[in-house]
């Protein structure tokens, strides 16, 4: 799977740099959980597509914020796993964890904008798309979709 950024990173942010202990291999799978959350969380309001490692600009300011986004969520998991939840301070993988998904919270929230080098916002997903999408049905056909997806008269 490609990432946002590198086990390197992570060994960084975990203070593991130079130790030997935590093979390259453990991190990896992290650091692919890791990307396969930000990815969730940015489908969530965002066309993925656009956003996924290796497809999106890396000079975009997005670029950054999911890099961070997926060493926090990957340093805290490995933490997690070596620690516990026992350690105050850097060593808190519960509190990276945390941090992570707090920066999807205010895109959620719409309090934050996801957007490109020349600060355009993203695509966003439409309602409609995601239901279709998570459910394999084709709504083209349907002439009473409100009726099929179990809608009431007001939206």
């Amino acid at each position: 799977m490609i990432n946002y950024g590198t086990v390197e990173e992570i060994r960084k942010e975990t203070g593991l740099l130079g130790d030997p202990s935590v093979n390259d291999e453990v991190i990896k799978n992290y650091l692919d959980q890791a990307t396969g959350v930000v990815i969730t969380y940015a489908s969530s309001t965002y066309e993925v597509n656009q956003l996924k490692p290796g497809e999106i600009n890396i000079d975009s300011p997005t670029f950054e914020y999911l890099k961070r986004a997926e060493a926090l969520l990957a340093s805290g998991y490995l933490l997690i796993k070596l620690y516990g939840g026992d350690f105050d301070g850097d060593k808190n993988g519960y509190e990276k964890v945390k941090e992570g998904k707090s920066l999807f919270n205010l895109v959620n929230s719409k309090e934050m904008h996801l957007i490109d080098e020349e600060g355009k916002e993203y695509k966003k997903v439409k309602a409609i798309p995601i239901v279709t999408q998570r459910f394999g049905i084709n709504v083209s056909n349907f002439k009473n979709l409100k009726h099929y997806l179990g809608v009431g008269d007001k939206y």
